[in-house]
């Protein structure tokens, strides 16, 4: 497992009180290959973490409490404002989430806040760029991503996640979805999104993307390759750029 500074994320204050101090000037983590680590640290509340990414934590299956630091009260000290602690990764940016082959479960932190004590908490509020790949077993996602801007699925077997992912995604603008043999119709995940930019590769089973390109009126960039079942790509009339 990592060390607890690392797990808590905070390090000892070397003073009479022998406090601990919370890293909360850290902008960027990128944990590689930790390959034996079944629990991911407690990230949520670092006020300043704009980039993550995990990548080969092989024995991960669940992204949930502790990933989200959700029972740390430390944070109501730490911040004056309720609404500011009451935010779960509120500086992040960008999120990646590679070569994690047993994650099974992403927990959905605000679903789960109100399941529990019926509080809302804000969580992701400004993420922009998500990025998921070779995480074939992943079964479950938030659906909470009001910022979010650019979705990049690479190699997951279920559609689930995805759908989820994109069902509140209201600022969507652009979607690459490569390797996943779940998908066959395109607007299962594109109902109600209104993207600029669709790119579709190596998914095996996809045969219609009629009902999906139909809503998409602002796009203007469409790459399709290697999805050998289908059969016809019809572009409407009425987009202002394609």
């Amino acid at each position: 497992q990592f060390p607890r500074w690392l797990m808590n994320m905070s390090i000892a204050k070397y003073n009479m009180y022998g406090s601990l101090r919370r890293l909360d000037r850290l902008v960027k983590l990128v944990l590689v290959d930790c390959k034996m680590c079944e629990d991911a640290p407690a990230l949520g509340r670092l006020p300043s973490l704009e980039f993550l990414a995990l990548d080969g934590l092989d024995k991960l299956t669940c992204l949930g409490r502790s990933f989200y630091d959700m029972d740390d009260r430390r944070a109501s000290r730490n911040n004056s404002s309720s609404e500011v602690s009451n935010t779960l990764f509120p500086a992040l940016k960008s999120l990646v989430l590679s070569k994690m082959p047993n994650l099974r479960e992403w927990m959905d932190a605000q679903a789960e806040s109100r399941r529990e004590s019926n509080e809302d908490v804000k969580v992701f509020p400004i993420l922009e760029d998500l990025t998921i790949k070779k995480c074939y077993r992943l079964v479950n996602a938030p659906s909470n991503f009001p910022s979010l801007k650019s979705l990049k699925i690479q190699k997951i077997d279920k559609l689930q996640p995805v759908k989820k992912i994109c069902s509140n995604a209201t600022n969507l603008s652009a979607v690459w979805i490569k390797g996943m043999a779940d998908l066959t119709h395109v607007q299962d995940v594109l109902n109600g999104l209104n993207l600029q930019a669709l790119i579709l590769e190596k998914c095996p089973e996809l045969v219609d993307i009629h009902g999906g390109l139909h809503q998409l009126q602002n796009l203007d960039s469409l790459v399709i390759g290697g999805c050998h079942n289908l059969e016809t790509i019809p572009i409407p009339s009425g987009h202002k750029g394609l």
